[in-house]
This record gives C-alpha cells, sequence and structure tokens, in this order.
C-alpha cells in the first residue's frame, strides 16, 4: 500500500516559478524525501531538494526540522 502525503512530513513548500498559483512540496516519509514538482518526477531530483539538503545530510536537515542541534545528543 502506498504511503500518502498525510504521513509525510512537510519540509518546506515552494512557489511554482511556471504556475505561480501552485506550490510544490518537499516532504520526508517512508521512501526518503521526494518534491511534488515535475523535475523530481522526471529525475528523482530538483533545484527544490537542493535548497532543502544545502549541502547538509538527510539527517541534519531532519534534526533541524525538529529543532534539535547538530550537536545535541538524542534523547
Amino acid at each position: 500500500m502506498a504511503q500518502s502525503q498525510s504521513e509525510d512530513s512537510l519540509l518546506r513548500e515552494f512557489p511554482s516559478r511556471s504556475s505561480p498559483e501552485e506550490i510544490h512540496e518537499v516532504r520526508y516519509g517512508r521512501y526518503g524525501v521526494r518534491c511534488t514538482c515535475k523535475g523530481f518526477r522526471f529525475h528523482g531530483w530538483c533545484r527544490h531538494l537542493e535548497e532543502v539538503m544545502d549541502g547538509r545530510d538527510l539527517q541534519t536537515v531532519l534534526l533541524s526540522q525538529l529543532g534539535v542541534k547538530e550537536s545535541e545528543p538524542l534523547k
């Protein structure tokens, strides 16, 4: 059974450059990080993911979303 978007964690939203009324969502879930834009669907990577990741690994991105600093131990 496929995981629904509501079960994913929203990391960030981006307005579409080509259709300003459209919003692309970068989400994290069971199958990793993904984006709702066409670029991600066709290539498996997009500028939205690049901006969210900003050279960081996935664990660092997710911890920052939870408000945990990288140097803090997890409880």
